[in-house]
């Protein structure tokens, strides 16, 4: 660049912000209160043309009182990301300059990552000069609050620790911490007024709302030395602004009146999403109409690019390390693309320094840093999730629900700190909790116990900006803010609902209910509903109140077949009726071994074995009639050949018993579902049939006992002239849990009629059917009767059911009878 006389200010149009007047003007008077001008002179901002503008700058210059007016300027555009554009001169001022300040020893990495600087750590905080002035003199002559206020992750705990703390390192100050303990406010200031040590003191926001604050704060003062100042800081102001009560109100009354006492500096620092809920306070309201308000925006890229090389420039670093200037560029206009560019810097910048050899004695990586997917904080999440166990990754929502407070009204989310202690009895939380703290960056943090009254080991967020940057939480708060709003709704609806008498049509549909459970839950909303007796009466789930309709035995049949088609409708949950993941999967009874008499006239010993708890229903079947090796497959068939397809729709009765089956189809389905299960699928032999139909008794005729009893089986006495979905009478259960096993449809053996006692591989002659059905009356239904059919016949009232041997089924959960 071309060497410019320090009186020849045109290069000032090359700043890429001296095209924006305000930031020019504010720029101008930051630069006259450094160069020693007259404050009141520059107090206000004098926005002009640049032309006029760059002669405001000479002659500020030409007129300061310090000795390197050129020197200031240098760094003052240094500190915003500019120094490769200033002219010769003012680089050799910024030379002589830097060469005169004391050498600062660093060790370690120069950046504290997702969290706030701290007011030790101001060596290696940069970029932030101009705000840090400005904040400073809005203080000194502040009779109001201060409130410094910006987006999530706009650096404003920063600011306020090593811009402004580490400057005041002399006086009094008392930071009120909302997430603290609960001591009134009265106790905690005079622990701070007692403390030896003069650096903050972290203390929880609780006023004594007794109105003599302000007096105790005066004489506290009139007590201590005259130079001293009280500095208070609010921080977070958010946490309180979400309270319930009134904690805010009178935390800013307070502050307020300590605001106009001589030598006591008020600090509130809020979110810019809570802005407008702030100033309905009467004190921040008067702060904003005096115009003490800082706000803090994004850092440009050429200012992200100096807070990154400036900790390796400027100070000595021990051992000394090249600069990745090609990294630091290449992270700068990273982060400067995202919507909150300090958060996706902080996240990197220790990841990007370690890579450097930073604070470390083992070489530079060769290679600059990885450029990462767009959602950072989202895609190492999902990493950190796929390395643990399904239950682990289960409780995400468990951990994440006490962590972030959610209004239903659409107002900003905002992060709180929780005793740890609220997860002592989950374990899966507990090592998610681990995990999400360890690592890097970390999404969770952990605030140790301190010694103090009432205070405990907490977790919180990272950093409150994670609400944006953090896809999975994000998707979480919405969950949460539509689970709050529906939860509203419920309340109304339960209380319609109550005032009718409970009525059953009162009540929500599966196809209303089931989203609304599924919110819920996601939202970890539904078990704290689900305390109060009558809500968790009104959201069970439609077909678990079906089902225990079914399990009353004076619930008539025709109802019964109404909840069997409703359930076909809305999805039946019981296991063994639907396939899963498209592959029928048998609910599987075990039955002991023992000796049955057959036919009358045979008694035939039977060795334990399992059969299926249900009938096939029509959704199995047809999940062979689907498979592409399923039906057509020739494998399944004696003669290779498969027949025509029964034209089996299921329409809406996914749950009832598949009918119109024949021995053979019966066999290939085993076939199929043997080779998918990998162990032998078969259809039961006579003597089993009937051993289970006998519930393993000598003195049973039906599966429940010895006689008869109405209303347990769907036959012709019922009076439904037609087949039911599987499983509608559990009274007519066996002793083993086995269902259906009289009347509804016929059930297909793979005994042959003729009299043997061997199982039978090839097509009988004539196969047997057992059962009975809706056709035909309970004498049909009996244990031991037995009819015969053609193997290739497919009668409207002839399904079949599973069974297998014991050994095959060695690891499965018993049944329940």
């Amino acid at each position: 660049m071309t060497a410019l006389e320090p009186t020849d200010f045109r290069w000032l149009r090359r700043l890429p912000f001296w095209t924006q007047p305000q930031t020019r003007a504010t720029f101008v008077a930051d630069l006259g209160l450094q160069l020693g001008n007259d404050p009141d002179s520059v107090a206000t901002p004098r926005v002009a043309t640049a032309a006029e503008t760059e002669a405001d700058v000479a002659r500020l210059c030409a007129r300061a009182t310090h000795p390197e007016p050129l020197a200031v300027l240098a760094w003052s555009l240094t500190d915003l990301g500019h120094a490769d554009l200033l002219p010769e001169s003012l680089r050799r001022a910024l030379a002589a300059s830097r060469s005169r300040l004391p050498r600062v020893v660093i060790r370690g990495v120069p950046h504290p990552g997702l969290r706030a600087f701290r007011a030790s750590e101001a060596p290696i905080f940069f970029g932030r000069g101009l705000e840090s002035r400005r904040l400073s003199r809005l203080l000194a002559d502040a009779r109001t609050p201060v409130i410094v206020t910006g987006p999530a992750g706009s650096g404003k705990t920063s600011l306020l620790c090593a811009g402004l703390l580490a400057r005041r390192s002399t006086d009094r100050v008392v930071v009120l911490d909302p997430a603290g303990n609960a001591l009134p406010l009265r106790q905690q200031m005079a622990a701070a007024f007692g403390a030896a040590a003069a650096g903050p003191t972290e203390l929880a926001a609780e006023p004594d709302g007794d109105g003599s604050l302000a007096a105790w704060l005066a004489a506290g003062l009139r007590s201590s030395s005259r130079t001293a100042r009280l500095l208070l800081v609010l921080d977070d102001l958010e946490r309180l602004l979400m309270e319930p009560d009134a904690r805010a109100g009178e935390a800013l009354h307070l502050l307020g009146a300590a605001a106009v006492l001589p030598r006591v500096d008020v600090v509130v620092l809020v979110r810019a999403d809570f802005l407008g809920a702030a100033i309905a306070h009467p004190a921040l309201a008067a702060a904003i109409e005096a115009g003490r308000v800082l706000p803090l925006t994004a850092p440009s890229r050429p200012r992200l690019e100096w807070m990154l090389s400036a900790p390796l420039t400027e100070l000595a670093l021990e051992p000394p390390v090249q600069v990745p200037r090609e990294a630091i560029a290449m992270l700068a206009a990273e982060a400067a693309s995202r919507p909150l560019p300090l958060i996706h810097l902080a996240a990197r910048a220790p990841e990007l320094y370690a890579d450097a050899g930073v604070g470390s004695a083992r070489p530079a990586s060769a290679g600059l840093l990885p450029l990462p997917a767009p959602d950072l904080f989202g895609r190492r999440c999902a990493v950190a999730l796929r390395s643990v166990d399904r239950a682990t990754r289960a409780a995400l929502p468990r951990v994440l629900a006490p962590l972030v407070m959610v209004s239903p009204d659409g107002g900003p989310a905002r992060s709180r700190a929780v005793d740890l202690r609220h997860w002592h009895d989950d374990a899966a939380a507990g090592r998610l909790i681990d995990m999400l703290t360890r690592m890097q960056p970390p999404l969770l943090r952990r605030r140790d116990a301190q010694a103090r009254a009432g205070a405990d080991a907490t977790l919180e967020l990272a950093h409150g900006a994670l609400l944006l940057e953090w896809p999975q939480l994000a998707d979480w708060v919405d969950a949460r803010r539509e689970g709050l709003r529906l939860a509203r709704r419920l309340g109304i609806a339960l209380a319609e609902w109550r005032g009718a008498g409970r009525p059953n049509a009162g009540r929500w549909l599966h196809e209303q209910l089931e989203p609304a459970r599924v919110l819920l839950t996601a939202a970890q909303l539904l078990s704290d509903l689900e305390q109060d007796a009558d809500m968790a009466d009104f959201l069970t789930p439609e077909p678990v109140r079906l089902l225990c309709e079914i399990d009353q035995s004076g619930t008539p049949a025709a109802r019964r077949e109404d909840i069997g088609l409703r359930l076909a409708r809305i999805g039946d949950p019981r296991t063994g009726v639907l396939p899963v993941n498209g592959l029928p999967q048998p609910r599987w009874c075990r039955v002991p071994g023992g000796r049955v008499m057959l036919d009358g006239r045979r008694r035939v010993t039977v060795a334990p074995f399992a059969i299926g708890a249900y009938p096939v229903t029509h959704a199995q079947f047809d999940a062979f009639l689907r498979a592409p090796d399923g039906f057509a497959d020739p494998r399944w068939w004696s003669d290779a050949v498969p027949p025509r397809c029964g034209g089996w729709a299921s329409g809406q009765r996914a749950n009832h018993p598949v009918t119109q089956v024949s021995w053979l189809d019966a066999v290939a389905f085993c076939r199929w579902l043997s080779a998918r299960l990998g162990y032998e699928v078969r259809l039961p032999d006579e003597w089993e049939w009937q051993w289970a139909a006998q519930s393993a008794r000598d003195d049973f005729l039906y599966p429940w006992g010895p006689d008869w009893t109405s209303g347990r089986a769907n036959t012709d006495e019922a009076g439904v002239g037609r087949t039911m979905a599987v499983g509608l009478y559990p009274h007519g259960r066996s002793l083993q849990g086995v269902l259906d096993l009289a009347g509804n449809t016929w059930e297909w053996c793979r005994s042959a009629f003729a009299a043997q006692v061997r199982p039978t591989a090839a097509a009988p002659a004539a196969g047997v059917i057992r059962g009975g059905s809706w056709r035909v009356n309970r004498g049909f239904a009996r244990a031991d009767f037995r009819l015969d059919a053609l193997p290739e016949e497919r009668v409207g009232s002839t399904g079949f059911r599973l069974a297998c041997a014991l050994e095959a089924i060695a690891d499965a959960p018993a049944t329940a009878s």
